[in-house]
């Protein structure tokens, strides 16, 4: 099958999508009261759909993030993201999450809006030993 004009500009391919989001981007800028109202319309249409799709784009941002800051705990070295956490060196992170959802705190890291030696990924574990050992938590 021969693939002419558009169908050929967004193909399933890298470059296609690629060329897909940036349309699609364009537009959204473009004609923001349609773009909000096409949302709104796709989410009550499938709202189930909607929240996967969500899930999906937070865990992949997530992902990203903790590759961004080493992919691994800085002090034990584990690697599985189900257990890793991002770490505010100097404390305030739950500050911050009460301004804002983690996602805006994770664009600002992707973006590198913030500085990035603020922050460092730790596992769980690791994470709330370095919170009893900077005195943030008490045993008590």
């Amino acid at each position: 099958m021969v693939r002419t004009g558009a169908q050929q500009r967004y193909s399933r391919t890298e470059k296609g999508m690629t060329a897909a989001r940036i349309y699609a981007r364009l537009w959204r800028k473009d004609n923001p009261d349609r773009a909000r109202k096409a949302s709104r319309d796709a989410y009550w249409r499938d709202p189930e759909r909607a929240r996967q799709i969500a899930r999906r784009s937070y865990q992949k941002l997530r992902a990203s993030i903790i590759i961004k800051l080493g992919g691994k705990c800085v002090a034990c070295g584990e690697t599985d993201r189900r257990v890793l956490q991002i770490n505010h060196r100097r404390g305030g992170g739950r500050k911050e999450l009460e301004d804002g959802k983690a996602d805006n705190l994770y664009r600002a890291i992707r973006n590198e809006t913030v500085d990035l030696s603020q922050f460092d990924v730790r596992c769980a574990n690791c994470n709330i030993i370095f919170e009893y050992e900077m005195a943030r938590r008490s045993t008590e």
